[in-house]
């Protein structure tokens, strides 16, 4: 059949006219064409190989050998139906498929669902908030404690995430006090305490005949608690430091031994029986406390070698019964300066000091006491003699990390925060302030449950008082700057107080979620300033 009887065939209504404009049309196309197949707007048009290709010829071959197909697209010519299109549709990411090199493809791309348009599944830390799981994606840029920055765990800033959430360091309150002379320990730090809840408790003596020592909750609770009750006639370089739960342990010098005092809660006045820890001629206490009673004192006292650092440890400060003390130093002749402990919830602790060519050193124990070998830093505690005050030596055991983080001045005489690891290797250290003074005697630092650390400090002079030998006859200025738990610091120093007279000593403790106090004496009241929480 012709192609012009199969369109009459199809439809009827086709006049002979129409049937010669289709076979002109047909010729005019198979003139020019040198291919098997012509294409036509009606589709393919097969040409039998057999038949003529002048102009206006045909062939009547099989029906098989002229065919139409009548399938459509828009625009372009259309493949024949004999020709072979087997081009692969190319995998791509948001096909609904898994191919090779995707993590996941859940057919769509949307970010920020469980699987990303990169067909990479949603995480923290790729810098796009996954709806519904995160609240914030910073990416690289995420911080684990500056303000208003996205969280490395994807959360916002908020108390208790690790950041130190703190506020400008608030007003003097006078704790009130007996009349007489007031004054703190200037051979140790530690006239300030925390309990884990967050109550501060400071603790300061009035000179007097006799002497008396009193502890008072800086916030609330009762009246100041005089510890020396019955009274002694001499007491000097007293300490406080609280166990978790807020049970206190107060420690002191009198005459050629030390005693130690323990205050069951902090709104009465019970006591337990006072300890003393013979070793001689001994002198500047430090204390630490755990819950359940477990106390360890360190303190100078004579040795063989001068004055050493003595250690020990009461299993329950309740009992006196604790094996004897145990010499901690190493140095071979000279002349130790005030020890300071610090110790871990874990009942680990470590102890620090000055040596006798001033090398601020520390040594690690565990629960039970036994040491690990002394590590000598490369910052020295200060050399005032002939003031009267010893130098402190500045150190905590930080609770997050069981790093060990000490201050003192370095080789250019800049106080500097160093910190080591729990192998003691030195990871960090970083200038505490920019304004030197010609003495700093009085060094404190403390620690949160995140790190995060609060350093303290009286000093007195600048560098050009080089003719003084002493802080006597200098002015004094007490100081305080927090540092993140990375050691960045946070803002600039705040000014505690400033004295026409010598500085007076100045100590700090900071609770679990970061909230810091600090004691002193000050126009002769006994004085504490406190941060105020500010989360987010």
């Amino acid at each position: 059949m012709s192609l012009a009887r199969d369109l009459s065939a199809q439809e009827p209504g086709y006049t002979g006219a129409m049937t010669a404009r289709v076979f002109a049309w047909r010729a005019w196309l198979i003139g020019p064409c040198l291919l098997a197949a012509c294409f036509t707007d009606l589709g393919p048009m097969v040409l039998d190989p057999g038949g003529s290709s002048g102009s206006g010829g045909t062939s009547e071959g099989p029906a098989s050998s002229t065919t139409l197909d009548v399938t459509t697209t828009s625009g372009g010519p259309l493949p024949t139906t004999d020709s072979d299109d087997t081009t692969p549709t190319l995998p791509s990411c948001g096909d609904g498929t898994l191919d090779d090199g995707e993590a996941c493809d859940d057919g769509n791309m949307i970010d920020d669902d469980a699987c990303r348009a990169n067909c990479l599944p949603a995480s923290c830390g790729d810098g796009v908030v996954w709806s519904g799981v995160e609240e914030c994606d910073a990416g690289a840029a995420s911080s684990a404690t500056l303000p208003g920055t996205c969280r490395p765990t994807c959360k916002l800033p908020a108390c208790g995430d690790g950041g130190l959430y703190i506020g400008a360091l608030g007003p003097e309150l006078d704790l009130g006090s007996p009349q007489g002379i007031l004054v703190q320990g200037d051979d140790t730090p530690r006239s300030i305490a925390v309990a884990d809840d967050g109550r501060f408790f400071a603790l300061w003596r009035v000179e007097g005949m006799p002497d008396r020592l009193f502890v008072k909750q800086v916030e609330g609770g009762s009246g100041a608690i005089d510890v020396l009750s019955p009274s002694t006639a001499d007491a000097r370089d007293m300490v406080i430091s609280a166990a978790p739960g807020g049970d206190l342990l107060v420690a002191w010098e009198s005459g050629s031994d030390i005693f130690m005092r323990g205050i069951k809660g902090p709104d009465t006045t019970k006591g337990f029986a006072p300890l003393t820890v013979f070793a001689g001629m001994q002198e500047s206490p430090s204390v630490a406390v755990r819950d359940g009673g477990q106390a360890v004192v360190a303190f100078l006292g004579d040795s063989d070698n001068g004055v050493d650092v003595f250690l020990r440890i009461f299993p329950d400060f309740a009992v006196n019964d604790a094996p004897v003390e145990q010499v901690i130093s190493t140095h071979m002749l000279g002349e130790a300066s005030p020890p300071l402990v610090s110790m871990h919830p874990s009942g680990k602790f470590l102890v620090a000091w000055g040596g006798p060519n001033g090398a601020l050193t520390f040594r690690r124990f565990a629960a039970d006491g036994t040491p690990a070998p002394a590590v000598a830093t490369t910052l020295r505690v200060d050399d005032i003699q002939g003031s009267g005050a010893k130098p402190w030596a500045a150190a905590v055991l930080r609770a997050s990390d069981e790093s060990a983080v000490l201050v003192g001045h370095d080789g250019a005489g800049h106080l500097t925060l160093q910190r080591y690891d729990s192998a003691d290797s030195l990871q960090g250290e970083v200038r505490v302030t920019d304004d030197d003074a010609r003495f700093v005697p009085m060094v404190d630092v403390a620690s949160d449950a995140f790190g995060n650390l609060a350093v303290s400090w009286a000093a007195c002079g600048t560098p050009q008082d080089v003719m003084e030998a002493t802080c006597n006859d200098l002015p004094g200025r007490a100081a305080i700057r927090w540092f993140y738990n990375d050691l960045v610091a946070v803002g600039p120093e705040t000014a505690i107080y400033a004295d026409d007279g010598p500085p007076t000593s100045v100590s700090v403790a900071m609770a679990p979620n970061g909230v810091t106090g600090v004691a002193y004496i000050s126009g002769n009241k006994a004085l504490a300033r406190l941060t105020p929480l500010a989360c987010p």
